[in-house]
């Protein structure tokens, strides 16, 4: 199974919410029928729960039942709502995106892909300030300000992690 994306869980959230707001139609026999379009994301979703055969087959049932069904019993409601409640569960904890990883460098422009993270700003400050023809005291407080800011950004991506 290829990685749980953010498009992935949010068409997977949609027909989930759409299998929970049928069920109390069907229990009256007010068939909506807003499931039936659902199907594929429904099969993606019994596949969720591969190890156990018989949890697909009967997920892969509740589905097909709820999108098909004119009327559903009353047992079969809350049956059907507690086995959602798990699936929504099961894709919440799928739900593990990362972020890339800031490159904190020295040597920037050395990378094959160039990163442009604070420091390569730094850098090509610094060196703009060595051949600058402006006076001494200038350079060092512009200096400063650089080291400064390389001491924030480290500040900042400890507070992150």
């Amino acid at each position: 199974m290829s990685r749980y994306s953010q498009e992935q869980y949010k068409q997977d959230k949609i027909a989930v919410d759409a299998a929970m707001q049928d069920l109390s139609a069907l229990t009256i026999g007010q068939k909506v029928g807003r499931t039936a379009i659902y199907q594929g994301e429904y099969a993606r979703i019994a596949q969720y729960f591969e190890p156990i055969k018989e949890t697909v087959r009967d997920t892969a049932r509740m589905f097909m039942h709820i999108s098909t069904a004119d009327r559903i019993s009353g047992f079969d409601c809350l049956t059907y709502q507690a086995r959602l409640e798990q699936i929504v569960k099961k894709i919440k904890s799928m739900r593990v995106f990362r972020r890339k990883r800031k490159i904190s460098c020295f040597e920037p422009k050395l990378h094959l892909q160039p990163c442009y993270c604070a420091r390569l700003r730094a850098i090509e400050a610094a060196t703009l300030i060595a051949v600058a023809p402006i006076e001494l005291d200038l350079k060092e407080e512009l200096s400063a300000k650089i080291n400064a800011a390389l001491i924030l950004e480290k500040e900042f991506e400890n507070e992150s992690v």
